[in-house]
């Protein structure tokens, strides 16, 4: 194929999501064909739209309010398509799915229409009305779609359920940099110097925005439980976006609460173990690969495909039982060094960049070679 395939990119925001890195790690390495993009951004939240922007692709920010449409915002879109003129409009994510399927027939009307999904079903109930409401329209909308991104085969056998066709259905897991995300033993020593605590203490990490969704009141209760039962000296150290001291002032001293951070991959050669403690939804969960790359050994909950990510590296346990978290930290914690390895090189053998890249750009080419 030589001519130039034009994707233009919807996604709902630019922040630090999962959805949202992998758009970026797939944009920095998809060179295996003639492949230009552009990327729409429907809400104001652009914290990734530099990292896009030094990669020489251009980012439109509607700058509608999450989780709402505006008139301005729709007609914005509607004129970027139309001047555009792409060959695939790839959607990330409900909201941008659906918008970019009602808008496509009149604005881009040779488009190939693609989604990207990167959730399970799982606790949807729990949801916010409008999300639940674009769940529904997606089930209604999907047989419009060319192809469908799955994150997971857990999302592709949620999303049947609800009339996503299976022949559009293809899966493409997130991969990892394993030059950027690796172990350092002197990041392990100096995270330690820097918050006063002793050289050997053992870290619990949890990297989560603070939702609903990621529970962190079961992890928490799971770390009480853990030091209460243990000899080790243990520190836990929480980062995502609304963590902080503002909203959970009771925690001691051992909980470290760092809020959302840009230098994750500084951060997390200096865990111990990674924990995830999400209540549902979860697809395939960027934190486990980038924890493990590092070496270190990851503690999930039963959603998603995490238990095929871990495989025999960490442990799996059920959603919202802080006693059998706190069991299975302590069985990693103890076998820590003989799993972080055997982890790093499961992402190694299983999850590279380069492989997620080859597989978006194959569903993009698709019936255009």
């Amino acid at each position: 194929m030589n001519k130039t395939l034009r994707i233009l990119h919807v996604i709902t925001g630019l922040g630090r999501g999962g959805a949202e890195m992998m758009l970026l790690k797939v944009l920095s390495r998809a060179t295996t064909a003639p492949l230009r993009h552009e990327v729409v951004c429907l809400s104001d939240i652009t914290t990734l739209a530099p990292d896009l922007q030094r990669l020489g692709i251009t980012v439109h920010v509607l700058g509608m309010p999450p989780g709402r449409l505006t008139w301005a915002g729709l007609r914005g879109l509607h004129a970027i398509l139309r001047a555009a003129a792409p060959d695939v409009i790839q959607g990330w994510m409900y909201h941008a799915n659906v918008i970019s399927t009602l808008a496509a027939p009149v604005a881009a009307p040779r488009a190939r229409v693609m989604w990207s999904v990167h959730c399970t079903l799982s606790g949807s109930a729990e949801e916010r009305w409008v999300t639940r409401a674009l769940i529904r329209a997606s089930g209604w909308l999907a047989g419009r779609v060319r192809a469908i991104h799955h994150v997971s085969a857990a999302s592709a056998a949620d999303h049947a359920r609800i009339g996503y066709p299976a022949r559009t259905a293809r899966v493409v897991p997130i991969g990892f940099d394993t030059t950027l995300f690796a172990p350092d033993a002197q990041r392990y020593r100096a995270f330690r110097v820097a918050h006063g605590l002793r050289p050997d203490t053992r870290i619990i990490g949890h990297v989560a925005r603070l939702h609903p969704v990621k529970d962190h009141q079961t992890f928490f209760r799971a770390c009480h439980l853990l030091a209460s039962d243990s000899a080790a000296d243990l520190a836990f150290v929480v980062i995502g976006k609304d963590v902080d001291r503002a909203h959970f002032p009771d925690l001691d001293a051992r909980f470290i609460l760092l809020g959302e951070r840009a230098d994750i991959p500084a951060l997390l050669p200096a865990f111990d173990v990674s924990c995830l403690s999400s209540a549902y939804g979860e697809s395939f969960p960027n934190v486990l690969g980038e924890a493990m790359a590092c070496a270190v050994p990851c503690v999930a909950t039963a959603l998603g495909d995490c238990a095929t990510i871990i495989g025999d590296t960490g442990r799996i346990v059920a959603p919202r039982d802080a006693p059998a978290m706190a069991r299975a930290l302590a069985e990693v914690l103890a076998a820590r060094t003989l799993l972080g390895p055997r982890a790093r090189a499961r992402i190694e053998g299983r999850y590279s960049i380069d492989s997620m890249a080859a597989g978006m750009s194959d569903l993009w080419l698709g019936d255009a070679r």
